[in-house]
């Protein structure tokens, strides 16, 4: 069980930075996350770019002159919508933080010389404005706490810089320090927002988690496994390369239950687990607790040989539990196992149909042991015949395998058994 969210969430985060693997995590979610509120705020600003065009030129007293308006409307509108656009592609999702930051300052600093063009002409032009541009800056952007930061901080100094000589030094006096308080307030809200984000983060995976995965074994529940399983499958398809598949079950599991106690069978649930988590490890790979004392486990593009040994070293794997008392019962698996080349025409179903019958053909027959068949390749031709039939048949029968492995003609497949 991939336990990295609660460990973190115990942790805390207070300097809003997790752990490396993290959060590199969490920055790749960026675009999916803010993609929303980037465009809602570009949406915001433009009109408000917009609003105080029309209030200088059309309601108000023409403070501004025209090439000042132009500048809004040729820099700052369009420079706004960049990062806007960017959401709409998936391949500029690695750089949309970085256009977002860009934007905002650009946008800040544009306006911040209109203004100043404005305090050059008449030197009580308000400057009012730009509390609202931080605020825009905080909490309406999309910006990060530390960028939020930056681009406050960048627009407060360049304001009483660019007004040490537009202004009256006692009155920059009071106008610094509100802008200062401005950055403030923004800074503790933005701060507030970005934990709150994050720890919504953690806590989604966390309870993804606890959705797919079971509590006992820490393997993938069966709900995961279902999912997991159409992909992997869907991907063979696509790639012309083989599955495997193995569902194993607790040989009287509910006599050991039942004579040495729920603890021990919980031991030997985990210990199946184990070993099977162990034989899985690539990152298409994946071992499920399929319900009770079963499970289930896939590999992509498995090797046919390797495939083999492993089913049939799986049964003394299991009985090799660390730590057992001498006087409990070794633990036994029965097991059907399967490789598959997924083609047309082939569900992930049949897999696991085929891995049932072998599995309750051993339950009835050879106890402690997993069958394997192979599924037909994508190269090999279907032969319906009745000839075909009795062969899969007399090699059944050789095998020891029950009559209802025969019935694997129906699923359209030429099964080669072997225990």
């Amino acid at each position: 069980m991939d336990d990295r969210y609660s460990m973190q969430r115990r942790l805390g985060f207070p300097l809003l930075r997790f752990m490396p693997d993290l959060e590199a995590e969490y920055r790749a979610s960026y675009w999916e996350t803010r993609g929303t509120q980037i465009r809602a705020g570009a949406a915001v600003g433009v009109l408000a770019v917009l609003g105080f065009i029309l209030v200088d030129q059309v309601l108000g007293s023409n403070l501004m002159p025209a090439f000042a308006d132009w500048l809004l409307v040729l820099l700052t509108i369009p420079v706004v919508l960049v990062p806007v656009t960017a959401t709409y592609f998936r391949a500029a999702a690695p750089y949309l933080k970085h256009m977002v930051m860009g934007s905002s300052l650009v946008t800040s600093l544009s306006i911040l010389a209109v203004i100043n063009i404005g305090r050059a002409i008449h030197p009580n032009f308000p400057y009012e404005s730009l509390f609202l541009l931080l605020m825009y800056i905080y909490f309406v952007s999309g910006l990060t706490f530390y960028q939020a930061n930056i681009c406050g901080l960048v627009l407060t100094g360049t304001f009483i810089v660019t007004n040490w000589t537009l202004q009256d030094h006692a009155i920059l006096l009071y106008e610094g320090y509100y802008m200062l308080l401005g950055s403030g307030v923004g800074m503790l809200g933005a701060y507030v927002i970005e934990h709150q984000l994050r720890l919504s983060f953690l806590l989604y995976h966390e309870l993804e988690q606890q959705a797919s995965l079971d509590g006992l074994t820490g393997l993938m529940n069966r709900r995961g496994f279902q999912v997991r399983l159409e992909t992997v499958w869907r991907m063979a398809q696509r790639n012309l390369c083989p599955v495997g598949l193995m569902l194993i079950d607790l040989d009287d599991f509910k006599r050991i239950n039942d004579t040495h106690g729920h603890p021990f069978g919980d031991a030997a649930l985990q210990h199946v687990a184990h070993v099977l988590r162990n034989t899985a490890m690539r990152p298409m790979d994946v071992a499920a607790r399929y319900g009770g004392d079963e499970f289930v486990a896939i590999w992509y593009d498995m090797d046919g040989a390797w495939f083999t040994k492993m089913a049939d070293d799986m049964s003394a794997r299991m009985a090799d539990m660390p730590g057992r008392d001498p006087t409990a019962p070794a633990i036994s698996v029965s097991g059907g196992a399967v490789l598959a080349w997924p083609k047309p025409g082939m569900e992930p179903r049949d897999a696991i149909k085929l891995a049932d019958q072998l599995l309750y053909d051993m339950k009835r027959n050879q106890r402690g042991r997993i069958a394997h068949a192979v599924m037909s390749k994508p190269d090999e031709k279907q032969d319906d015949t009745p000839v075909a039939a009795s062969a899969s048949t007399r090699v059944a029968q050789r095998r020891g395998i029950s009559s209802s492995t025969r019935s694997l003609a129906a699923l359209g497949m030429t099964p080669q058994v072997s225990v």
